[in-house]
């Protein structure tokens, strides 16, 4: 009896954390389902970034600047200049490290598919929302 009582108790358990672990799966995204759920599709070029401590979430971000060249979808015009926050990044002895997010560099040509809060950009399905072009030499 106290045997079938542990099995239970162990098995409750698995099942606890096995539910907990899927909600920290990122959903796999077709280039449709990409589209569908962004805001914004742009392809611009990353001007600048900025690392932040956000004191509400505790946590630091990483904040690229991507100047718009082509609108691909939603609002963003090109001049225009977003803001693409992602979770991550070393600031003052503080890390954050988070496998699954985009490493984008200074110069970077991009594609990417965001959401938006109005203020700030996150792709979705993070590095499934950020593509890099690449030009070879014939441009």
């Amino acid at each position: 009896m106290l045997r079938r009582a542990v099995l239970l108790i162990l098995g409750c358990a698995l099942v606890a954390l096995s539910s907990a672990a899927s909600a920290t799966i990122v959903k796999p995204f077709t280039l449709r389902g990409l589209a569908t759920e962004a805001h914004e599709v742009i392809r611009g070029e990353v001007i600048d970034e900025e690392v932040v401590y956000d004191a509400y979430w505790d946590r630091v971000y990483t904040h690229n600047v991507v100047r718009v060249s082509e609108a691909l979808g939603g609002n963003a015009r090109p001049g225009d200049l977003i803001i693409i926050r992602q979770l991550g990044g070393q600031l003052d002895g503080i890390a954050t490290v988070l496998v699954g997010t985009s490493d984008f560099t200074l110069g970077d040509e991009i594609v990417v598919f965001t959401r938006t809060d109005g203020a700030l950009h996150y792709l979705v399905g993070m590095s499934q929302g950020a593509y890099w072009v690449w030009r070879d030499a014939a441009g």
